[in-house]
């Protein structure tokens, strides 16, 4: 998680900005804190190399802030 902190800090500075990373596991880990940091809940992730998440659809979308993309659902 600390590798990856400085994109949640990224995040927050520039009004909640969303993050694409491509590690699931950083990802689960800051989703299961968001109950308790608020700065996590409304940050959008999107992996860009699961092409389950539709990325490209998403970004040519505006990359819209999508409640299952955020980290406190």
């Amino acid at each position: 998680m600390l590798k990856d902190s400085h994109l949640i800090e990224a995040s927050a500075a520039a009004g909640n900005a969303s993050v694409a990373a491509h590690d699931e596991k950083v990802r689960n880990h800051f989703r299961a804190c968001s109950p308790t940091l608020a700065v996590l809940r409304d940050v959008v992730w999107v992996n860009p190399t699961m092409e389950s998440e539709h990325p490209l659809e998403w970004l040519a979308a505006g990359a819209p802030h999508e409640p299952a993309r955020m980290l406190g659902t």
